[in-house]
Formats: structure tokens, C-alpha cells, sequence
């Protein structure tokens, strides 16, 4: 539910929680807490460059016997803590191939697919 406060000076957005809100959310975080994630990975050389490291990775999803696919960049080139970036798809399932371009500048990259298909199942052409 929400509203707004007016008054001459200024306008608010006023946003009342449901009830529930809290124990939800609560809920909500304590789930992935209690699945072992299990995860694969498989070195990829043949997508490595000199400053880049490539992994096809995967982990238990929420689902039992659901798996989250993606492809994991590791900047080779660089000492000292990385920034990282997670890259999700947008509509639609497409190949995907990791952002070595990225990874090259010196970021950590992960890019995850969907529906529980890994970069290399997914169908081209769509």
C-alpha cells in the first residue's frame, strides 16, 4: 500500500509494509542458507587469453535438482582484490560466452544463463 504526503514545500512517497514484510524476507534469506551449493567447474583453454582464465561454473539452484549455468572470467594480469562483476540475461535464452573483454581490464566476470541451460546448450539463432 501506498500514498502521498503532500504539503506547499514538498511531496513524499509513503509506503506502509505489508504485515507479513519482515518474516518474509527473513524466510526469504534463510533458504538458500540451507542448500549446499555444489559447485562444478570446467576449464575452458581454448577461451583463455594471456590475462584471462575462463571456467564454465555451475551451483545448485533453489529448485532441488536445478542447476544455475554460467561462465566465470578471472583476470590473470593483476595483483590485489578485483572488483567483480554478475552479469544475468535479459528476455529470451541465447548462447553466452562470458565477458573476457572485461576480465582483461581487470575485473572478475561471472555471466549466468537461464532455465537451467548452460552457455553452450542454449540455442542460437533466436
Amino acid at each position: 500500500m501506498h500514498g502521498r504526503l503532500c504539503s506547499r514545500k514538498r511531496c513524499c512517497l509513503l509506503i506502509i509494509a505489508p504485515a507479513d514484510f519482515d518474516q518474509f524476507w527473513r524466510s526469504a534469506y534463510q533458504k538458500p542458507a540451507n542448500i549446499r551449493s555444489t559447485p562444478v567447474d570446467v576449464y575452458c583453454p581454448e577461451r583463455c587469453t594471456e590475462r584471462v582464465k575462463v571456467y564454465e561454473v555451475s551451483f545448485n539452484g533453489m529448485r532441488p535438482g536445478s542447476r544455475i549455468y554460467g561462465i566465470l572470467c578471472i583476470p590473470t594480469a593483476f595483483e590485489g582484490t578485483r572488483p567483480a562483476l554478475l552479469r544475468v540475461p535479459g528476455a529470451g535464452v541465447r548462447p553466452y560466452q562470458g565477458d573476457v573483454q572485461m576480465a582483461d581490464r581487470g575485473a572478475i566476470t561471472l555471466e549466468i544463463g537461464v532455465h537451467g541451460i548452460s552457455g553452450n546448450d542454449a540455442p542460437t539463432g533466436i
